[in-house]
C-alpha cells in the first residue's frame, strides 16, 4: 500500500513497538512504501522527532538504529511470488529501525519535558520535527526547557550520550541565546559527568 503525503512534515516511519515505557521501535518508510521515503543515512541519531498528530504528541530522540536483512528474519523462506501478493514492502532487503527515546509530551496541559506519561500507539506516525517545533518544545517563559538530559544521560548508554551531544549541538545552533549553557552542558556528557536535575 502506498500512503501518500499530504503535507510538508517530513514523515519518517511509524512506531512498531518498543523496548520498555519510553523507548520506541520505529520502521522508518522505505523506497515504495511513501513517497519520499527518508534515504540513508537518513535518519541521523540526536535527531529530534514527534509521534502522532496534533493533539496528545510523543516528542522523541533518535538514539540508535538497526538493520535486518531479508536472511536474517527469515523472509527467504516465503516464495517471491508470494511475497509480491501479500508483503511487497518486504522484498527489497534490508529494513531499517530506528529506536526513539520519548523526552516530553503535549497534552491538555501543554507541553513539557521528561519522560512521557503515556506511550505512543502502534502504527503512530513519526516525523521529523521542524526548527520552530524544537525551539517551542525546549523553552517555557523563555528558559531552556531540558529536563529529560539528566534522565537519558542516568541509563549510562554510550549511544543515547552521542545522540545528546549530535542534540545539542542542534540546540545550540536553534537557541543562540542560551549557546552558552548548552555548550557547556555538552562538554559535561562528553567528557562523561553524572548530571541531576
Amino acid at each position: 500500500m502506498r500512503v501518500l503525503l499530504v503535507s510538508d512534515e517530513v514523515l519518517l516511519g511509524k512506531v512498531i513497538g518498543s523496548k520498555d515505557h519510553f523507548r520506541y521501535v520505529v520502521a522508518v518508510y522505505r523506497e515504495g512504501e511513501i513517497d519520499g521515503a527518508p534515504q540513508p543515512p537518513d535518519p541521523e541519531i540526536g535527531e529530534f522527532v514527534r509521534i502522532g498528530e496534533e493533539k496528545n504528541r510523543i516528542f522523541g530522540l533518535i538514539t540508535s538504529s538497526y538493520l535486518v536483512s531479508e536472511e536474517s528474519a527469515g523472509l527467504h523462506l516465503f516464495p517471491a511470488d508470494d511475497m509480491k501478493i501479500f508483503t511487497p514492502e518486504l522484498l527489497n532487503g534490508s529494513g531499517h529501525y530506528i529506536i526513539v527515546s520519548g523526552i516530553g509530551e503535549k497534552g491538555e496541559g501543554g507541553v513539557r519535558t521528561g519522560i512521557p506519561a503515556r506511550s505512543p500507539g502502534v502504527n503512530d506516525p513519526v516525523y521529523r520535527m521542524a526548527d520552530a517545533e524544537i525551539r517551542t518544545l525546549h523553552l517555557k517563559a523563555e528558559e531552556l526547557n531540558i529536563g529529560y538530559i539528566p534522565v537519558l544521560v542516568s541509563a549510562g548508554d554510550i549511544e543515547i550520550r552521542a545522540s545528546l551531544i549530535q542534540a545539542l549541538s542542534t540546540l545550540s545552533r536553534l537557541l543562540p541565546e542560551h549557546r552558552q549553557v548548552i555548550e557547556l552542558l555538552a562538554g559535561e556528557i562528553e567528557r562523561g559527568k553524572r548530571l541531576t536535575s
